[in-house]
Order: C-alpha cells, then sequence, then structure tokens
C-alpha cells in the first residue's frame, strides 16, 4: 500500500485522513477535530469533538463492541489519568498530557470497570477508533461512536 509508512520507520508528516475496515474515510480539520465520512451511506457525520485509538487484540476488541451493543448495561469513557485520578475528557481541549489518556468500559451494574486500556490520538494500524463530542444536530445531546480498525493512513 502506497500510504502506509514502511516498517519501523517514524513518519514526522501530518496525517490527512485514515480509513478504517468498514470503508469510513475519517479527515482532520485544523484544530485537530475529525469529521467521518460513511462510504457505505455516502454519509457525511457530525464533526466530534475528540478522536482516540486503541490497540487491541481481537478478542479484546469483541468484548469492546459487544460492550458497544448493551448501553444500558455499559458506559465507555475517555480519561486523563493526573495524579492518579481519572479525569473526564470531552474534548481535545480538556487535555493536558496526551499521554495520560485512557479509554475505558464501565459496567454499570457493577460499577467496576470491564476494560481498561491506553488511548492515543494518533491513528496506528489496527486500532480501534473512538470518538465523541456534543451534537450540533440535537441540541447539543452528547454523542459516541466506537468505529472498526484503522486500515490506511493518508499523509
Amino acid at each position: 500500500m502506497d500510504n502506509e509508512p514502511p516498517k519501523g520507520k517514524i513518519i514526522n508528516k501530518p496525517i490527512k485522513s485514515f480509513e478504517t475496515a468498514k470503508g469510513s474515510v475519517y479527515t482532520y480539520d485544523k484544530k485537530g477535530k475529525t469529521l467521518r465520512y460513511k462510504t457505505v451511506d455516502q454519509e457525511l457525520q457530525e464533526k466530534m469533538d475528540i478522536t482516540v485509538f486503541i490497540s487491541t487484540d481481537e478478542d479484546t476488541r469483541a468484548k469492546i463492541f459487544d460492550a458497544y451493543t448493551r448501553p444500558n448495561k455499559f458506559s465507555f469513557h475517555l480519561v486523563e489519568v493526573r495524579d492518579n485520578n481519572p479525569v473526564q475528557i470531552y474534548g481535545l481541549e480538556d487535555i493536558e498530557n496526551p499521554e495520560n489518556l485512557k479509554f475505558g468500559v464501565l459496567n454499570i451494574p457493577k460499577n467496576k470497570w470491564a476494560f481498561y486500556r491506553k488511548a492515543s490520538l494518533t491513528p496506528t494500524m489496527g486500532a480501534v477508533v473512538y470518538e465523541r463530542g456534543n451534537s450540533t444536530k440535537d441540541s447539543g445531546k452528547f454523542i459516541h461512536h466506537l468505529g472498526h480498525e484503522v486500515t490506511k493512513i493518508n499523509y
């Protein structure tokens, strides 16, 4: 694939866009927020306040997607750990140290983390996409989207 960096080589060019296993194309605006174009539906989605990437194995990916289908039992959280305390992150402007970002799935009835993993602001091949924001179409209502694995990165 032409647009993938050679293995072991670090690319210092800005990322223009990335694509996922289901054909969605995400582009970045000047502030680092993403727009998702669903090629399957030929539909442009709302701009999100933050997009992160979770590198994980296939079994854990399946558990995340299973939790996503049961919103009454599981909730998704993006936090930054500060002084050993998780602080909710709602947008890029909330981040103090991107190295401390975590993505978590909370089992609501048990009030216990079902899954807690490092999150990154930079896409990597195979990482799962998670984005969140406030809807401009629905009176500022909170929205989130669990995307599929990154399959292509365009510089």
